[in-house]
């Protein structure tokens, strides 16, 4: 009487070296394979810049006409200078007819510490302390 073999390989007991290599070989194998997707996930996705927007000079805009500012916007970083973002309120700058309830820039103008003239015109524009004449 000839014995076979059932398993072609020797069963191997879950803790043994052979069994432990076998899975760290796995789990190695899907990190790998996660890092692949991820960088090619990443490398799909297209990071947009933003070009920072050019102010136009004053005499252009017509800011320091001592326009009444209706409400204010908010501060803007997507321009190349500090400005702040307001609508006006009547009587509008010259060639601003048209924009009665845009919100435009309003360039800052600070020769020293401008981060604390910038916080101050925040502070001032956002109190509601009435209307504010830039």
């Amino acid at each position: 009487m000839v014995m076979r073999k059932i398993f072609s390989s020797p069963i191997t007991p879950p803790h043994s070296p052979r069994a432990l290599r076998r899975r760290r070989m796995r789990s190695l194998m899907g990190k790998k394979r996660l890092a692949t997707l991820n960088k090619i996930a990443l490398c799909s996705q297209r990071v947009r810049k933003t070009k920072p927007r050019e102010v136009a000079p004053d005499a252009e805009l017509g800011y320091n006409n001592g326009c009444i500012v209706d409400e204010y916007k908010g501060f803007s970083s997507k321009y190349t200078e500090p400005v702040v973002l307001v609508s006006y309120k009547e009587p509008l700058p010259k060639g601003f007819e048209d924009k009665q309830d845009e919100i435009v820039p309003v360039r800052i103008i600070a020769e020293k510490e401008p981060k604390k003239l910038i916080a101050h015109l925040v502070d001032l524009l956002s109190s509601g302390r009435g209307s504010i004449v830039l």
